[in-house]
């Protein structure tokens, strides 16, 4: 395949990984990938073994939601932990195929947080009910990296290709910044880690 640029939207599935302990296992049954939309553009060196740099606006987090009744008392929550990134993959990119155009897609990732906020809701039996949002991006770290995996299939539409891609971001930066009030969460080895499962359209010029 050529050269060029391309440009891209995407659907992602995010979610946390990290280390388990009394508090965060007792949540492992309520936690759930948290969906967003993703978009960015690219440049591809072309040929068989080719080089790929994109830059994409990237939302990542984690939710947890169900129900009460296990801690003693009736109601629901909805807890969801959202950052927005500009992510920076550099990628090798192999072209196993050439009609159509299958390829397979391997590298990492550097990104930076933009913002990180807390949305949450709550109705509980005897503690009543509420919802609110609450920023946090003084209390990460706002630089993240990780290995990112994926592949393709792309196109021919007159003198551009279509593609689509299914790629995983795997974090591997602890996200935790030990500021004053988390020190003990920091020495308990909590490390949260993003990862993000990603389906990207877009076409390539």
């Amino acid at each position: 395949m050529k050269s060029g640029f391309k440009v891209f939207a995407a659907y992602g599935l995010a979610n946390y990984s990290y280390s388990s302990d009394a508090n965060t296992a007792a949540l492992d049954d309520y936690k759930k990938a948290l969906g967003g939309i993703a978009a960015g553009f690219g440049f591809e060196s072309g040929g068989q073994f080719g080089l790929e740099v994109d830059v994409l606006y990237l939302p990542k987090g984690v939710r947890y939601k169900g129900t009460t009744d296990a801690f003693g008392a009736a109601g629901t929550f909805d807890f969801k932990i959202t950052t927005a990134e500009i992510s920076v993959p550099i990628l090798i990119k192999l072209t196993v195929a050439s009609r159509p155009g299958i390829y397979l897609l391997g590298g990492g990732e550097i990104a930076y947080v933009l913002s990180a906020k807390a949305n949450y809701s709550y109705d509980v039996t005897g503690l009543g009910s509420d919802s609110g949002s609450e920023d946090f991006k003084e209390n990460i770290n706002q630089l993240d990296y990780g290995v990112v995996l994926g592949g393709g299939v792309s196109l021919p539409l007159g003198t551009s290709r279509l593609f689509a891609e299914a790629r995983y971001h795997l974090g591997m930066a602890n996200m935790q910044k030990n500021n004053a009030g988390y020190e003990e969460l920091v020495s308990s080895g909590f490390s949260p880690k993003t990862n993000v499962l990603l389906i990207l359209g877009g076409i390539r010029f």
